[in-house]
């Protein structure tokens, strides 16, 4: 696993964080985390 798919599943758990919730950026974390899960699980799928 690439460190971009590991950095991208630690987001749900920053999504909370204070820094996160003032700026706004929870939502967009959510958003990320969950397309990113897709495409990982999309392409667990294609492994032999």
């Amino acid at each position: 696993m690439s460190s971009v798919e590991v950095s991208c599943l630690r987001i749900p758990e920053l999504k909370g964080t204070e820094s996160l919730s003032h700026t706004g950026q929870g939502q967009l974390a959510e958003e990320l985390s969950m397309e990113h899960q897709m495409k990982l699980e999309d392409a667990l799928h294609r492994l032999p």
